[in-house]
């Protein structure tokens, strides 16, 4: 997984999108005209957006004989989170005291609160989940770094695409944070799909995986040193494994990252790039220093420096900040590390 906080102007985003969710529920709807039967008069009844969920809120509530008193302190605890600014921005740190307010109501009050702040989502993201995508400029995946994620409006060919909002939180159990920010991922579908309601420990908005991506032995599962990858051959003489530590000293990922591996499936689906690792293994043995400097020699004007070559070879996304920018990126960096091309 890779952090996503870089490279953007994450604040800035976080406090239009708050000021975006508050003015689309405090906005007003006019009804349809209404004709009294007496004096022949139209009306026309005016209410915020909010009134319109609040109406539904209760429906449901009075559906599972709610009492009023107890679904309107609900409503209102709702309502003065949904028009909170802090609230809505609140820091993946925040997020996790903040889920824990809805352990206080019943479950009546749970379905009606689900029901509503998913048509409360689903109505606002129709309307600016492309706008904050743009703004966002998420290239890959933050899960798996495996998909690219681009955001395309609809143009004349009437294609568009954008990254799907994973809750990190989900929005069944916690559905007051169906719209905070920083619970909301872009993420593949993939991904999105694969973690559904399941938890995850670590936030791509706050952190990244220390452990690295590593080939070890499919006998005992032992981290292979350099000599012996360069001897692989097949698909079948390694596995792909998550480590952490220095080169010959490493130790199991945390529980935390653990937790995000096993969720999201992470092993399988990179068990499934080894002939993208033989192809490194390959360059490793083929692209030597000292064939390095006879591609710079050779092509004079084209590759100046080494620098250039090693881009050349094995790509120029290799650095942490730059991970998102292409898919696959962590993973070549954490292997070229352990061919003992990177320091």
């Amino acid at each position: 997984m890779i952090d996503i906080s870089k490279n953007r102007e994450l604040e800035s985003i976080a406090n239009d999108w708050a000021k975006d969710v508050i003015a689309f529920l405090t906005d007003t709807l006019a009804h349809e005209n209404r004709v009294t039967a007496i004096y022949n008069e139209i009306h026309t009844q005016v209410d915020k957006r909010l009134t319109k969920y609040e109406k539904m809120f209760g429906e449901k509530c009075r559906i599972a004989d709610v009492s009023q008193d107890e679904w309107q302190r609900a409503w209102t605890q709702l309502k003065s989170y949904l028009t909170d600014c802090d609230k809505l921005t609140a820091l993946p740190d925040s997020l996790e005291t903040e889920k824990g307010i809805i352990n206080s109501y019943s479950e009546d009050i749970k379905n009606a609160l689900k029901v509503t702040c998913t048509a409360i989502y689903n109505s606002f993201t129709a309307l600016k989940a492309y706008d904050y995508m743009e703004k966002l400029k998420i290239r890959t995946c933050p899960y798996c770094n495996r998909h690219y994620t681009f955001t395309i409006r609809k143009n004349n060919s009437g294609f568009s695409t954008r990254p799907e909002y994973d809750h990190y939180y989900d929005k069944s159990t916690y559905p007051h944070l169906a719209l905070a920010f920083y619970n909301l991922i872009p993420s593949c579908k993939e991904c999105n799909h694969s973690k559904k309601n399941q938890p995850l420990r670590v936030h791509p908005y706050k952190s990244h995986f220390e452990s690295r991506f590593v080939i070890t032995n499919p006998a005992d599962d032992e981290v292979l040193d350099l000599e012996n990858i360069l001897t692989i051959k097949t698909e079948n003489d390694f596995n792909i494994k998550f480590r952490k530590g220095d080169i010959g000293q490493y130790n199991d990922p945390s529980d935390e990252e653990l937790e995000n591996i096993t969720t999201l499936g992470l092993v399988d689906l990179y068990n499934g790039h080894k002939d993208y690792v033989l192809e490194l293994i390959e360059k490793r043995n083929s692209y030597d220093l000292i064939t390095r400097e006879g591609i710079v020699d050779g092509f004079q004007g084209v590759f100046h420096t080494q620098g250039e070559v090693f881009e050349f070879i094995w790509g120029r996304y290799l650095e942490e900040n730059t991970f998102e920018k292409q898919p696959l990126s962590k993973f070549t960096h954490d292997i070229l590390l352990q061919l003992e091309l990177l320091k």
